[in-house]
């Protein structure tokens, strides 16, 4: 029988070791914890009432709530909103942040794409299946603001001529400061004769000219500031060199300084080299209408740089590689790591190697020896905020003290004012083997990191890169100055813990390794405060049998780990001997529309944490789907609706949690009624009042109108317009419904053509069950259609 470690007194400690002794060969029987039903809570209690009226069913009595209904100020509101609303925990209720879009959710496979909040929750970027209501072809990104009566959706990205080329590199990106009150337009691409097999001129451009001086033809990257409306190019091109492609990397907090790759020569004395994919680029910084290069040594010399670490994330983007006011920029090349200091300054002159001007422009090296060994080797991790810490991972003995040997790093810190060098993992004496820096907290007091030496009580040497049945690799925390054992992973959980995790992973099976495709990415994150740190896991760490019954192999599960009291929860396994389902902590997302510095709030400060799960863990989930939810005191309380055929998705929250934003095919308002997916604000407090019902309606004609957006248009811009409410005798346009039913039809036959050419009977029936749920949604909109053709064909005009 399944279960979870019991949470009773005495012998919970003991039942714990002995059901993960074939992991931690007893080490957790010293380790004091209380681990409950799920490791570390009661089970969800709730009751299910049906109520026969009318065939209506109500959930009188729900999962454990931080606050009564009687206690909630928008009570009418969830009361408007009907049973789903009732469920959320903290006196939340659904806003539609989307009405007259569609937010884009990739084949059905539970992940959405270029999602962001604003650090204030009252505004969203997303993206869109379709362009926006006026525009030809173009405009899928939307911000979406919330007023006083709801939300305005509209596009941010000037309208484009038509791609010819389908190249990826040629999609429009945009990228929000934390406030959104700026942000970086980066749009057009230059193909290169024989790269991607393309020609040249075959990528889309903006219509209008945003800035005189910008070149079609080539990736160019535009300042836009919300409240002038106007554009300004940033990789200003040198007059007497060859333009090329340039990418956005990052930026100071206000966006005063921009920093940013790029394939030209923009300035004198930047190396010129031919472009090509391997990771060469000239790093700059905008500051004003003054565009520096940032890669130059020590001693002066200007040079090309390279990727800052093994594994490059999304986009290239480090976490704050450029500190919060662009004062220190990190780059690497040769091998060498190194910071820049003042940036946007002309460069210090230099003797000896050493800069003699302090105000200016100057580079240290950050991975110079101190040690025994040679210096070098430095992959960069991570730095503070204020870019005055550094902390990255080197195979060479850097520090007198260092047990670094080839091919097994250790763990150091550089602090960039001082230029002291420490090695953080030599508690054991013996090498670290880190594989990965995990998560840390904003000011890195807290570290948790992936190694395979035992390096802390409760720890055995493991190793992170065989895949031989029973090697384990153990994930650590490091707080002021020691290293805490956290848990014993499975080496099929290593990928998850790397920047840019691989799309595959290797597991074994029976002695056989087998290929397993990810779906989870790097699924590891600290609260900023770095008390709290979420995890996936194929391992059985709390004691829940997580085996899936029909392939015999693990399946994912999301743990917690709280560093001031040393548990560690499971918070997506089932209350009950129900059989274990994937849970995904981080949502694959794209880079484009991703504020800087970049973080997705899902583990927060509190203890929040927001995941998703085809389990059903909360009573009013019935739907056998993907579902979203959000562990809080000690419990998994339901988000999305849970009776939507089709997959929902967690798109981000605020730092305090108060907003939780997803995209559901369910209709959790009234006023939606088109039949699409739609993104939604679990909002704690919210909800705005839904129109009243039709007079004399039945059914879906029963729904109230949708919400208009504001019809203003700003320089380069179309303005979204939702469809509102169809005057009497005029004809709605009905074609877009039709060719959104047209298209989930063929994402489901694509679908089911890929789960007859799976490898796995388990891949196999979670395609077909993708493409059941897609052709289900696309037979519901088709109806819709049917529906607005009808009543079409009723109009006086």
């Amino acid at each position: 029988m399944r279960r979870h470690a019991k949470a009773s007194a005495a012998g919970s400690t003991q039942r714990q070791a002995n059901g993960l002794g074939r992991f931690f060969r007893g080490a957790f029987a010293t380790r004091s914890s209380s681990l409950g039903d799920r490791g570390g809570s009661a089970p969800l209690i709730g009751t299910l009432v049906l109520v026969g009226l009318a065939g209506v069913v109500a959930l009188l009595a729900v999962a454990q709530t931080p606050a009564a209904a009687a206690e909630c100020p928008n009570e009418i509101r969830r009361q408007e909103q009907g049973v789903s609303a009732l469920a959320l925990p903290d006196c939340r209720a659904y806003e539609n942040a989307s009405p007259g879009s569609q937010p884009h959710v990739t084949g059905g496979s539970g992940f959405a794409e270029a999602a962001r909040a604003s650090a204030s929750g009252n505004q969203v970027l997303y993206r869109s299946k379709y362009p926006a209501i006026g525009a030809e072809h173009s405009g899928q990104l939307y911000v979406s603001t919330r007023g006083p009566g709801g939300w305005s959706p509209k596009n941010v990205i000037p309208q484009e001529t038509p791609d010819t080329g389908g190249v990826f590199s040629c999609t429009a990106s945009v990228f929000f400061s934390p406030d959104f009150s700026k942000n970086v337009l980066e749009e057009d691409y230059h193909v290169y004769p024989g790269v991607e097999g393309n020609s040249e001129g075959n990528c889309e451009h903006n219509q209008e000219i945003l800035d005189p001086r910008e070149k079609h033809g080539y990736r160019n990257l535009f300042i836009h500031d919300a409240a002038s409306d106007g554009y300004e190019l940033v990789s200003l091109n040198n007059e007497d060199g060859t333009p090329g492609n340039s990418y956005f990397v990052g930026a100071s907090t206000d966006f005063s300084k921009i920093a940013f790759r790029s394939e030209a020569q923009l300035t004198p004395d930047a190396p010129s080299f031919a472009p090509n994919f391997d990771g060469g680029y000239n790093l700059f910084i905008s500051s004003g209408e003054v565009v520096r290069l940032v890669t130059y040594l020590p001693n002066g010399t200007p040079v090309a740089g390279e990727e800052l670490g093994v594994y490059a994330p999304a986009g290239g983007m480090y976490e704050h590689f450029m500190s919060s006011d662009g004062s220190r920029i990190f780059f690497r090349h040769g091998g060498d790591l190194y910071v820049r200091l003042n940036p946007d300054q002309p460069p210090s002159a230099t003797s000896g190697g050493a800069c003699t001007e302090p105000a200016k422009a100057c580079t240290l090296q950050v991975d110079e020896s101190q040690g025994p060994g040679a210096s070098g080797g430095g992959n960069f991790e991570f730095a503070s905020p204020d870019g005055s810490k550094a902390f990255f991972t080197s195979d060479h003995k850097l520090t007198p003290d260092s047990t670094a040997v080839a091919n097994r790093e250790d763990l150091y810190e550089f602090d960039v004012d001082t230029g002291d060098l420490t090695d953080l993992t030599v508690n054991a004496g013996e090498p670290a083997g880190v594989w990965a820096v995990s998560g840390f907290s904003e000011d890195g007091s807290y570290v948790y990191f992936v190694a395979e030496g035992a390096l802390a009580p409760g720890a055995l040497p493991g190793d992170c890169e065989h895949y031989v049945q029973g090697n384990t690799c153990n994930l650590y925390l490091l707080h002021e100055g020691t290293i805490h054992f956290v848990a014993a992973l499975s080496v099929d959980d290593v990928g998850t813990f790397q920047a840019g995790a691989p799309f595959f992973s290797r597991f074994n099976y029976n002695g056989t390794t087998l290929l397993r495709h990810r779906t989870d990415g790097a699924s590891a994150q600290a609260s900023p405060n770095g008390r709290f740190f979420g995890f996936t896991s194929y391992q059985s760490i709390t004691g829940y049998d997580n085996t899936d019954p029909d392939s015999g192999h693990p399946i994912t599960e999301i743990f917690l780990y709280d560093a001031a009291t040393d548990q560690l929860n499971c918070i997506s396994c089932p209350p009950t001997t129900a059989p274990p389902a994937e849970a995904t902590l981080f949502s694959a997302v794209s880079n484009a529309g991703r504020s800087a510095p970049a973080r997705k709030n899902q583990v927060l400060d509190n203890g929040q944490a927001f995941f998703t799960t085809s389990g059903a863990l909360a009573a009013a989930d019935i739907n056998e789907a993907v579902d979203v939810y959000e562990w809080e005191n000690g419990g998994a309380h339901l988000i999305s609706g849970g009776t939507e055929p089709s997959a929902s998705d967690f798109l981000d929250a605020t730092a305090d949690g108060s907003d939780a934003f997803f995209v559901t095919a369910g209709a959790l308002v009234s006023s939606d009624r088109d039949g699409a997916t739609s993104l939604y604000d679990a909002h704690v407090g919210g909800g705005f009042p839904e129109p009243p019902p039709l007079p004399g309606c039945e059914g879906e004609a029963c729904r109230g109108a949708g919400t208009s957006a504001p019809s203003s248009s700003g320089a380069g811009t179309a303005a979204f317009q939702g469809p509102g409410n169809q005057a009497k005798g005029h004809k709605a346009d009905c074609g877009l419904t039709a060719r959104r039913a047209q298209k989930l039809s063929r994402e489901a036959r694509s679908l089911s053509r890929r789960a007859n050419q799976a490898g796995s009977e388990q891949g196999a029936k979670r395609l077909r069950r993708q493409a059941a749920q897609l052709a289900k949604q696309g037979e519901q909109i088709s109806r819709n259609a049917k529906r607005c053709r009808r009543s079409n064909r009723g109009a006086g005009k």
